[in-house]
Parts: C-alpha cells; structure tokens; sequence
C-alpha cells in the first residue's frame, strides 16, 4: 500500500472511529412531512413533497424520483435504508445509472453499508478500499454496483449491466 493510501485509510478509519461513538438514541430529529397550519407556510401538502434532507444535502438537484424509474436498477434491489431517501439520479447511458442519496444528518456511511450488506444475499457483496475510503460493491442480477460516500449525510449507488461503467469523466 502506497504512503499516500495508508494516510488516506488512516484518516477515514480515525472519522470512523470518532462516528461510531454516536448513540443511536442521540439523532437529531428529521421535521416531519406535515404542512404547517399557518397560511404563510411554504410547504407543499400530500405525499408529493420532496424529502427535507435531500433538499438540505442537494438544494439544487433534488426532485420527486422514484428508484422503480431506473431502468438498470435490478429488480431485486433491496430498499434504502429508512435513515435514507433517493433524491435525485442520473442516467450516464443505456447500461449505467447512477441514484444519489441522503441521509439523516450526519449518518455515519458505515451504517449505510452495514444495512447494504444485511439486506444482500450472501456472496453478492464485498468492501473495497479505495483513495476515498471503502466501498460497497458486488453483482446483483445482470447488474454491478457500487455503493460509495459522497459526504457528510449522502451516498450514491452506481449500477451498470455486465459491469460497463463510464470511467471517461
């Protein structure tokens, strides 16, 4: 391992050390979905309302969408985990897409793949070290994946077919 992926490794594991003390009992609270009942409120009443931590996390990118919408995502692919939302994704071409997601504040990404691993068959999964800390990734149907950290209270999934993804950005 180079000088430079030890240090790498070395800071990720010391902001995981320092993540795992939190307490579950100790999340902060995510505001609920409800409409204000004053009438100077800007909330959007119905189920049609975009989740508070995508609009935190990707204030200019977060919409309404729906995992059932990308066509790579294999159909067994198991649900987020309930401290997670789908917020916005991308289709990079007809054999990759890649989901970005949010987080309640300050998840740790351990948790994300934690429930990653659990909700897997066993042997389509396994972490990978990379420059920016572990990955989850594996075959699921005709599809690979990764499942990366992309911040505080975010991650993404990127699926490709028979496991073409675009390196070329």
């Amino acid at each position: 391992m180079s000088p430079r992926r030890a240090l790498a490794a070395s800071a990720v594991l010391a902001v995981a050390l320092a993540l795992s003390g939190c307490d579950d009992e100790q999340r902060m609270p995510v505001p609920a979905g409800t409409p204000s009942p004053t009438p100077d409120s800007a909330q959007t009443e119905g189920p049609e309302q975009i989740d508070p931590r995508c609009l935190e996390v990707y204030p200019d990118d977060a919409v309404l969408a729906y995992e059932g919408y990308i066509a790579v995502r294999p159909l067994s692919w198991p649900a987020p985990p309930e401290f997670a939302a789908l917020c916005w994704f991308e289709v990079v071409s007809e054999v990759e897409a890649i989901a970005y997601y949010a987080t309640t504040y300050y998840t740790p990404f351990t948790w994300v793949m934690r429930h990653y691993e659990r909700a897997f068959p066993a042997g389509q999964h396994g972490r990978a070290p990379t420059a920016d800390g572990d990955i989850l990734t594996g075959v699921l149907g005709d599809a690979s994946y990764y499942i990366q950290s992309t911040g505080t209270s975010s991650y993404l999934i990127n699926w490709a077919l028979d496991g073409q993804y675009d390196y070329d950005d």
